[in-house]
């Protein structure tokens, strides 16, 4: 998970004297809301519909494709929510998009 997340997500990762948990990923998941200008009402849906972890999933995914210099998303709250009611009809894929972000990110160094 870490290894698909933007050097901007990383830098929102609170430092402990330990391991790092998804408890870490959440929170910085959390604190980029206001930086992609996500309402806290998308944030709790995602989190009731995909859990917490589902719901940090999707605004480090959210957060790279902000950044795509090619097609970046322009309403980062409005692509969360169709993610939160593509989860409720069983059409999400997050693992895919992981994925898809850690193919990508190979490439640029090929």
């Amino acid at each position: 998970m870490l290894n698909a997340c933007s050097d901007r997500f990383k830098d929102h990762i609170p430092l402990h004297n330990r391991a790092m948990s998804w408890d870490d990923l959440i929170e910085a998941a959390h604190a980029l809301l206001p930086t992609l200008k996500i309402n806290k009402t998308a944030w709790w849906d995602a989190c009731d519909t995909l859990g917490r972890s589902g719901a940090a999933i999707c605004i480090m995914i959210i957060d790279q494709k902000s950044q795509d210099p090619e097609n970046p998303v322009h309403n980062p709250g409005g692509y969360l929510r169709k993610m939160v009611a593509r989860a409720k009809t069983g059409e999400l894929n997050l693992q895919g998009s992981v994925f898809g972000l850690l193919k990508r990110g190979e490439e640029k160094y090929v």
